[in-house]
């Protein structure tokens, strides 16, 4: 992305609104950011609507136990970074019937 870094999420919400991929206000959460330059950056993100963004911490905020929340494709490609392979690899978490992937090598 052509930004700094410091305005990179502000940019990935202009341009996912600018494509139609959201219709109302989004949540960027950032998983990595790598800063090229000034004026260049890379970025790994999950975006929500900030509508249901909004709605899971207020679930959090009413429950009297402890409850994480967490963005997923955070955890695997963590995962990712950790292998030691040359060669692109699949990182796949499974539950129920569904299953999300990430594939890749440890850069």
């Amino acid at each position: 992305m052509d930004t700094p870094s410091k305005y990179a999420e502000l940019m990935v919400r202009r341009k996912l609104h600018e494509s139609g991929e959201f219709e109302e206000p989004v949540s960027v959460m950032t998983h990595l950011k790598t800063r090229h330059g000034k004026s260049a950056t890379d970025i790994f993100f999950t975006a929500v609507p900030t509508r249901l963004y909004q709605h899971y911490f207020d679930q959090i905020k009413a429950h009297e136990d402890n409850v994480l929340f967490f963005p997923l494709y955070g955890i695997l490609f963590g995962v990712l970074k950790g292998t030691q392979s040359k060669e692109p690899v699949a990182v796949v978490f499974q539950y129920s019937r569904f299953a999300d992937l990430i594939v890749g090598d440890h850069r």
